[in-house]
């Protein structure tokens, strides 16, 4: 928006008021979309720069151009008469291109993606089509597979003809950037290279990078940064080796000259530091659970006193303490969700949904590693009886609950 004194492209609303004049087109509807639009009266534009309303005009630009385009044709409209909504479903026909679709007037030149602009021309793979009216109605997909178009009708998939397509009733279209000849030739290329590279020395790429080298015309920067750790060094448990794809020496260094990125991975294997880590923690976490579980009873002594702890912190230890989840420490314990603003318990809570009881012993070894609270001290394991005197060995800021 440009100010009168100071001087991407995802829904597409062709606007179709009264009886056309003609065939209207896809191309009508982008033109019509990226007018030049004043802004004056009720409109008026509150400038970023001087922070007053002005007259001012509108305009929008396609900058990068997205490797798949989602197209959507207003067909519903919606009618304000005398105090009263009323809508309709619009039945005009709009021509679209089954190919070629050549957005270049629309884009806006930019240095940053001038790489991406250089291509501009799409193709449709898909659409939607909606049959009935605004009451109710039903969809049908379309879409192309291996050069040919099929009928997509809740479970049943039926051959077309892409000039029955091109005459369908479309709501929603889908078009693939066109890859230029050059990609495809990088691609055969490079293809061959990793055939007859199997002699040579190997290094590891991302396969989720590679499936978008192979299918989009801009993959983007070789992005590994998921094979790698906090400490900066390449860390792949076995679990991920699945995630990478070997090809020879040559082809990294072809493809790293093209689009950057990396790091390069010569070989698969965790940082040592990390698996010390990892060790470390686990030996942490089989120590608090035996503590715990040797300090754990159902019951309490003659005297002794409950201590209420919020469930779903107890959760997240016990998800920390299982060496097969991975899950982080818990944190501090987190009474607060259990009380009000006036640190009385909430209304609705329930023994085993919301809470559980621990004895004075678990709850030290809890506070002593995490702290947190505020401690709920209870004689019965019912949260909204009376409280009770806290134990003077019971360890964090007490709040007792009235």
């Amino acid at each position: 928006v440009s100010c009168g004194r100071t001087g991407f492209f995802s829904y597409l609303y062709g606007l179709f008021g009264g009886a056309p004049t003609g065939a209207i087109t896809l191309r009508d509807c982008l033109l019509q979309y990226y007018e030049q639009e004043e802004l004056s009266g009720g409109d008026k534009y509150k400038c970023d720069h001087c922070k007053q309303h002005h007259d001012s005009i509108k305009k929008l630009s396609l900058i990068q151009p997205p490797e798949v385009m989602t197209v959507h044709i207003k067909r519903f409209k919606y009618d304000a008469f005398f105090g009263n909504n009323t809508g309709s479903k619009l039945t005009d026909s709009v021509e679209f291109p089954m190919t070629d679709l050549n957005v270049r007037q629309f884009t806006k030149p930019s240095e940053k993606y001038r790489e991406e602009q250089a291509t501009t021309i799409y193709d449709l793979f898909a659409l939607v089509e909606h049959r009935g009216n605004l009451s109710g109605g039903h969809y049908v997909g379309y879409v192309q597979h291996e050069g040919s178009w099929f009928e997509c009708d809740d479970t049943r998939i039926s051959p077309v003809s892409a000039e029955f397509v091109s005459k369908v009733e479309a709501y929603i279209l889908f078009y693939r950037l066109r890859c230029p000849r050059a990609r495809v030739e990088e691609r055969e290329n490079i293809l061959g290279m990793v055939e007859r590279g199997g002699g040579e020395s190997q290094v590891w790429i991302s396969k989720l990078w590679w499936h978008r080298w192979l299918n989009v015309v801009n993959p983007g920067p070789i992005d590994l940064t998921g094979f790698t750790c906090h400490h900066g060094k390449v860390h792949i448990p076995t679990s991920d080796e699945a995630k990478l794809k070997s090809i020879p020496v040559t082809v990294w260094d072809t493809l790293l000259a093209k689009y950057k990125g990396g790091p390069q991975i010569g070989t698969l294997g965790e940082c040592e530091e990390c698996v010390a880590e990892r060790e470390e923690m686990n030996r942490r976490r089989r120590c608090e659970q035996k503590m715990v579980h040797e300090s754990d009873k159902t019951y309490i002594e003659p005297g002794q006193a409950w201590f209420i702890v919020d469930k779903q912190w107890l959760q997240s230890w016990l998800a920390f303490v299982n060496e097969d989840l991975h899950r982080p420490p818990p944190g501090p314990i987190s009474n607060d969700r259990l009380l009000g603003q006036d640190g009385a318990p909430i209304e609705g809570l329930e023994r085993g949904l919301n809470y559980r009881g621990v004895n004075l012993e678990v709850w030290n070894i809890f506070h002593r590693i995490y702290g947190g609270g505020p401690a709920i001290v209870r004689s019965r394991l019912d949260i909204y009886s009376p409280a009770c005197p806290v134990p003077r060995s019971a360890l964090g800021t007490v709040q007792v609950m009235q």
